[in-house]
């Protein structure tokens, strides 16, 4: 079991049995507070139906509150300040649903009786659920200083320094659980006084190295002398699509907006992760579950008229699927209208270009309102696209662009979208050139993506589809 799964399985058990413990408090106070008068005893107050459904709504009510803020999404190692934030932030919002949707009509009328409980309510969970968080961190961390959780890293840069960097990240990062497993050598085998203490990966075997000691990421020792070179060694990476960390006084020889990895030990810089929180990310998939749904719903009689639409042009399926790289860099398969003859590809994969003679009547109407792309709604609704992100390519395509430009790679470090910047500028690309151009904008939405963002490209996406610009 990978180490991020199973610290998330720990802290959402650490969560539960503090939100368990955290409702008896809170009920302990609550029955103090209503029956003062000690008429009711707790053991007969507790066995009311309604008090019981609390042990399970309240913790469920919480654990959902902390899992959309994002604390499960990585869980590695995170630092108390984390811990507590989330905490109060989570509990906080918590404590007002719990309280509007279940306790709000408690038979008493005493105002200040209502604050007070809320009150109890908040301080309940934010300390229990504090304290065992903590207690759940001391113990991870003492299986990383021990040795049994550790993630592995390769440091890349010439041999002296890469070693006397790696000796330096294990000792003061240890309670992080670095271990490198070995250094990747940029100078191409120059000859050293000393040999390398760590093992030396050559570019070579670098990918089956990768795969063989489940390598989580790289530190590249980049230089001011040579920007040039590590701008180039930076690229020579990012195909591999592991996250990406640079020494902090690296970092800004590179124009992206970096996000600091840790403040434990060796600071190190991630250059890869877009500008997205845990919680962003988390609200952006339940808006794209959300849309999507109804999309899926009020769209289906439409859906309906355009299959019926393309039965009567052509012969052939009425949807059509083709494998793309999506997040992680792992292959799906998108659903969209056919709007091309049945073997439109038989001679090999080519990109459509314009009065292209393979484009049914039909499908160039679905195409200029962007019609065809409903279908996609699902691939929404199952986790392979969002509404907005990067254009989803083809493996064909992207292994060229890539080569033509490295940091390609980053854009599956997000969801791709049914819409993207670089349809909305661009549009559809008849040519590798095209591609790449339109690639920029993607790479620009993933350095500036947010929610407002996100709502202007949809907007524009509106626009295109009521004009019927899409072609």
């Amino acid at each position: 079991m990978k180490i991020s799964v199973k610290q998330r399985i720990e802290y959402f058990i650490g969560d539960f049995i503090a939100c368990e413990a955290a409702t008896l408090l809170f009920n302990i106070v609550r029955h103090l507070r209503i029956h003062a008068d000690g008429q009711i005893s707790f053991v007969q107050w507790s066995a009311d139906p309604y008090v019981e459904l609390g042990y399970v709504a309240f913790p469920a009510v919480m654990l959902a509150i902390f899992a959309l803020l994002g604390f499960y999404n990585n869980p590695l190692y995170k630092s108390r300040y984390e811990l507590v934030t989330n905490a109060a932030l989570g509990s906080f919002v918590g404590s007002l649903v719990v309280y509007f949707a279940i306790m709000v009509n408690d038979s008493f009328n005493e105002r200040s009786l209502h604050y007070s409980l809320l009150l109890a309510l908040w301080v309940s969970f934010f300390i229990l659920v504090s304290v065992i968080r903590i207690s759940v961190r001391a113990l991870l961390l003492k299986r990383a200083v021990d040795g049994a959780d550790t993630f592995n890293v390769i440091i890349v840069g010439s041999v002296p320094d890469a070693d006397a960097y790696a000796a330096r990240l294990e000792k003061s990062n240890r309670r992080m659980g670095y271990r490198v497993v070995g250094i990747v050598d940029v100078t191409d085998g120059a000859c050293y006084a000393k040999p390398a203490v760590y093992p030396v990966v050559t570019f070579d075997s670098l990918a089956e190295t990768i795969d063989r000691l489940n390598v989580k990421s790289f530190v590249i020792l980049a230089s001011r002398g040579s920007q040039k070179e590590s701008i180039e060694t930076i690229n020579r990476m990012i195909p591999f699509g592991l996250t990406i960390l640079l020494p902090f006084d690296f970092y800004d020889i590179i124009t992206s907006r970096p996000r600091l990895s840790n403040i434990i030990g060796e600071p190190l810089v991630d250059i890869t992760a877009p500008a997205l929180s845990p919680a962003a990310a988390n609200l952006k998939r339940l808006g794209d579950i959300v849309v999507s749904a109804i999309a899926l719903v009020t769209l289906l009689p439409l859906g309906l008229i355009i299959s019926a639409m393309i039965v009567n042009d052509s012969r052939g399926p009425v949807l059509y699927r083709q494998r793309r790289v999506g997040l992680h860099r792992k292959e799906f398969s998108i659903v969209k209208f056919r709007s091309m003859v049945v073997d439109a590809e038989a001679s090999g994969p080519a990109l459509s270009t314009d009065h292209d003679c393979r484009v049914t009547r039909v499908g160039r109407f679905l195409r200029k309102y962007r019609l065809d792309e409903l279908p996609q709604f699902w691939n929404v609704l199952c986790g392979d696209m969002s509404l907005v992100g990067p254009r989803p390519e083809r493996a064909y395509y992207f292994d060229r662009l890539l080569k033509i430009e490295p940091a390609a790679c980053t854009i599956h470090n997000v969801r791709p979208g049914i819409t993207s910047l670089g349809m909305v500028k661009y549009g559809y690309a008849s040519n590798l050139q095209e591609m790449t151009e339109r690639l920029y904008f993607d790479l620009l939405y993933i350095e500036n993506i947010s929610f407002s963002l996100d709502l202007r490209i949809l907007f524009h996406t509106v626009n295109t589809v009521v004009t019927g610009k899409g072609i």
